[in-house]
């Protein structure tokens, strides 16, 4: 699993390392993403090597997109969908989506707002997923597990909150 310390498609040799690993091992190669680089045509032809792609998506409009990622720059949220998607139809190996989601920032309307998305992404998995160690910052709140438990049945995605170990402060 290529994860790094921060995102690994800002390595510029990605696409080498991936085909070094893919060379020297017969296990499946999985890179984790927040996707935001996928608009960029070399990264996204970079990650074709990987078996597993695991992107990102947190958001369902620019609001959202950024009080959650907190995007550098230029980064626009229609882009970055835009260009999952449009990898995700492209893309050969495994697509495994994670929506990360944060009570009271996008988990009111999730259902009803993140499915037009998902319309358009071709994904093998959706993981719903929600903060399981503390914050580095206040206010980040975890959705309580009934609730990340009937938004994944809404969104016919699987919920990872059994990870969580109970409240934080």
């Amino acid at each position: 699993t290529v994860v790094g310390e921060g995102e690994p498609t800002l390595y510029a040799g990605l696409g080498t390392l991936l085909r070094e690993i893919r060379r020297r091992t017969v296990k499946p190669v999985a890179v984790i993403t927040n996707g935001a680089l996928l608009s960029d045509p070399a990264v996204a032809e970079e990650l074709m090597e990987a078996d597993m792609v695991l992107p990102s998506l947190d958001a369902w409009d620019e609001d959202t997109f950024r009080k959650i990622d907190r995007p550098y720059g230029r980064l626009r949220f229609g882009k970055t969908v835009d260009a999952l998607a449009a990898f995700s139809q492209r893309y050969p190996g495994q697509l495994w989506l994670e929506l990360m989601l944060v009570e009271g920032v996008n988990s009111e309307g999730a259902a009803a707002n993140f499915r037009p998305l998902l319309q358009r992404i071709r994904y093998d998995r959706l993981y719903l997923n929600t903060p399981v160690r503390p914050p580095a910052e206040k206010g980040v709140l975890p959705v309580p597990s009934e609730k990340l438990r009937r938004l994944s049945e809404e969104l016919g995605g699987i919920s990872i909150d059994s990870l969580t170990s109970g409240a934080f402060a």
